[in-house]
């Protein structure tokens, strides 16, 4: 078929030479968009297996793709009927498996919507069903909205590499750079399909790819370096948003364990004032944890408690009641030891600067004051240094509320232990390994080997990166990243405490150093707390203080030391570990359970556990093996013969085409060279123009063939065979004189061009 191009004003008709078989095998070569396709899928598969807790066999997924990639990309530039009918049969085949399989799907569909919503799963099950089943969908879906709609591929590739740090997927460079080339392949498909100018898209095309090889290269040695420019741009981002949506002024609270960066607006949000300089640091109590599950901790509820022990001892708690009793328990019991060297309470005030805020702080050993003062509230408190209380030296008239409080302190701790023990062990296998078998006889051995693990393991930093979906960000803090701020480290000692037995909350709120503290006009001091004050902790129950905070977090630079709570001392440090062992022994160790039997126990895992690696061996070598040999021969296999189908078929179609194609091809390298721009050979002019573009070639040859490849496209008969081998020889001396006067850029552009 001949196109035919209509010019309305000259009501008449030109023919030009290029058939619609040879303009689509030009434009839309299939290699190139098999290549397009192929780089995407794999750069997306690389991407998908990077994410931690995601796991398919990659053999036979690999091989898939590449196996409906190159059925859907031919069959969509050689025929359009059969691409629609393969993609007909793609659609039965994936509907058939989802409804034998519909069980298995179901379940890997359920595991990937439990990971987005960062609900943790012990043992990850594979999702190769679920990726096979997608692939075909994929592959057919891809070539059209490539050839539509290619000028937006690498605006819809960025949304891929911008997640890649929330996925947990920002170090698989090469997944990336997959991703990238297919979006630039992408964009020139688009252009050739388009009608679009061909040269600039190929000119486009390999200058990103000659960038994205470079920054590549520099940049997969250097991954860390790229997280912190991203972190960078990201809290630049993040702070901004911030101060125009008024979010800074926000409290930083709540009990979800982030699994974001930290990013500081640096903006005021309470000021507290004193009435005496601090000798250490002061925490303000905001959010108490309770329970602890899927990555967040819910509110402690303290009222149930106090109600459960007012039904259940009909106790007296005076006109105060048992909540207002047991809220400054200790306090009053300091306040009522008879010791000279109990300082008189400190006073408190604490007052938000933009509004009412979202939460109120308590500080430790403390009772409220006066509420809603100049907008805030007043307490007196006591320092951790000044707690002395003496449960036997109290005045005799204070005897009987000291007997009360006792028993509500007893009562307090007896149904506090049992819920503020509680641990989802199920859904934190590692941990729970770690500190099984372990036994201490001291609550300070526990805090040593809670503050060592930490030290070792873990790192402090506020950008950390982002938690993967589909795990628990405090396993993931101490057993994959190792790098984390304050959430991470309380949570995690708050839930190593209670493995061992020691009730632990989480806490979330304030920690004000003595020196973010200056000096008022009329002896007060004062402190505005940023969000750079926001700090979470984990707090233990102490017989005489109560709630006390236990700070797990590190310094940017250093480990965890000194007195960590009142009556820890610091161990010597004879051996790296303290002389803890930190090996997880996987063996519960039980009570009344000798050492011998805990070494048979040890033994015999390590056998079974040997008989089964030699089981699971057995069973790759009988079938996984054999599929990925398959996978590693046929994959390149296939490969080279559809290039070398690809190559014959191109070879048979310019033999067929004869002089005609030779003489397109001569068009396109005038068209790249910039020389006679709009010529299609028809103008009687052509042969002419011809010569002068080209001095050195002979005008009768370039007449002569010239006068062939009209012949052939218009004339009765097809030129002889004398007549047609001499225009492709001449058209073929033609297009190498002008690829030797182009610059180098534009004759590596107009090869690679060519060549796909």
């Amino acid at each position: 078929m001949i196109f035919i191009k209509h010019n309305k004003h000259e009501k008449k008709t030109e023919k030009i030479i290029t058939s619609r078989p040879e303009r689509n095998a030009r434009n839309n070569n299939p290699l190139f968009a098999f290549l397009v396709l192929l780089c995407g899928i794999f750069g997306l598969l690389l991407y998908f297996a990077s994410i931690p807790g995601v796991y398919f066999e990659k053999a036979p997924v690999y091989a898939a793709a590449a196996v409906w990639c190159a059925a859907f990309a031919f069959l969509f530039y050689r025929g359009r009927k059969y691409f629609y009918i393969a993609s007909v049969c793609a659609a039965a085949l994936v509907l058939l498996t989802a409804v034998f399989c519909r069980g298995l799907l179901a379940a890997q569909i359920d595991y990937l919507s439990d990971a987005l919503t960062g609900a943790p799963a012990a043992e990850p099950p594979s999702v190769t069903l679920l990726v096979l089943a997608a692939l075909p969908v994929i592959s057919a879906v891809l070539p059209p909205i490539t050839a539509a709609f290619g000028s937006i591929a690498p605006i819809a590739a960025s949304p891929l590499i911008i997640a890649a740090p929330m996925l947990g997927a920002e170090k698989s460079a090469p997944a990336l750079l997959l991703i990238a080339v297919s979006a630039v392949g992408s964009l020139a498909l688009g252009s050739k399909e388009s009608g679009g100018r061909e040269k600039a898209a190929a000119l486009s095309c390999a200058l990103l790819l000659v960038l994205i090889a470079v920054s590549a290269a520099f940049v997969c040695p250097s991954v860390d370096r790229l997280g912190e420019l991203t972190n960078a741009a990201e809290g630049k981002i993040f702070r901004f948003i911030a101060e125009k949506t008024g979010r800074s002024a926000d409290m930083v609270q709540g009990g979800k364990v982030s699994r974001f960066n930290n990013y500081l607006t640096d903006r005021e949000q309470l000021i507290v004032q004193i009435t005496r300089y601090p000798k250490e640091p002061i925490y303000l109590k905001g959010f108490v944890g309770g329970d602890y599950n899927k990555g967040e901790w819910e509110a402690a509820d303290d009222t149930s408690i106090l109600n459960d022990i007012q039904n259940k001892y009909q106790n007296n708690w005076g006109i105060l009641g048992i909540t207002n009793t047991y809220s400054s328990l200790f306090f009053s019991m300091n306040l009522n030891t008879i010791d000279d060297t109990i300082p008189y309470p400190a006073s408190m005030s604490v007052r938000y600067i933009s509004s009412e805020g979202k939460n109120y702080y308590v500080p430790y050993y403390s009772r409220v004051d006066t509420i809603y003062v100049y907008g805030g509230y007043r307490f007196q408190y006591y320092e951790k240094d000044d707690m002395r209380i003496n449960w036997n030296n109290v005045p005799r008239m204070y005897e009987p509320k000291r007997d009360q409080c006792l028993n509500l302190r007893a009562a307090y701790y007896a149904e506090a232990k049992d819920i503020y023990t509680r641990v989802p062990e199920n859904r934190l296998p590692r941990l729970r390994a770690l500190c099984e078998g372990k036994e201490f006889e001291s609550l300070a051995e526990i805090t040593d080997f809670i503050k060592n693990t930490l030290n070792e393991r873990t790192e402090y930093t506020q950008t950390p990166g982002w938690s993967t979906p589909g795990g628990d960000p405090v396993e993931e803090f101490l057993f994959d990243r190792g790098r984390g701020y304050c959430v991470h480290y309380a949570s995690a000692a708050a839930l190593m405490y209670r493995m061992f037995g020691v009730p632990a909350r989480y806490v979330t709120g304030y920690m004000i150093e003595p020196s973010d503290f200056e000096r008022q006009k009329y002896g007060t001091y004062n402190a505005a707390l940023k969000d750079k004050n926001a700090h979470a902790w984990v707090e233990i129950f102490l017989q005489d203080y109560g709630w006390t905070p236990v700070d797990m977090t590190p310094p940017e630079n250093g480990e965890t030391e000194g007195e960590i709570y009142p009556g820890y001392s610091e161990p010597e440090k004879d051996e790296p570990n303290g002389g803890i062992n930190l090996n997880i022994n996987l063996i519960p160790k039980n009570r009344g359970e000798s050492g011998t039997d805990i070494q048979e126990n040890i033994e015999n895992t390590e056998t079974a556990e040997s008989e089964e690696q030699i089981r699971d061996y057995a069973a790759y070598e009988r079938t996984e093996k054999p599929i990925r040999t398959a996978a590693k021969i046929i994959l390149p296999l296939a490969l080279l013969i559809a290039a070398a189908l690809l190559i014959t078929r191109k070879i048979r179609r310019k033999k067929r085409a004869g002089c005609r194609a030779e003489f397109a091809y001569l068009l396109d390298a005038l068209n790249a060279a910039g020389v006679m721009r709009g010529y299609d050979g028809t103008e009687p002019e052509f042969c002419e123009k011809l010569s002068e573009a080209l001095p050195e070639a002979d005008p009768s040859a370039l007449r002569r063939a010239v006068a062939a490849v009209m012949t052939a496209a218009y004339g009765k008969n097809p030129p002889s065979g004398d007549d047609n081998a001499f225009a492709i020889k001449t058209c073929r001396g033609a297009v190498s004189m002008i690829r030797k006067s182009m610059p180098i850029y534009k004759r590596f552009v107009f090869t690679i061009k060519n060549i796909f």
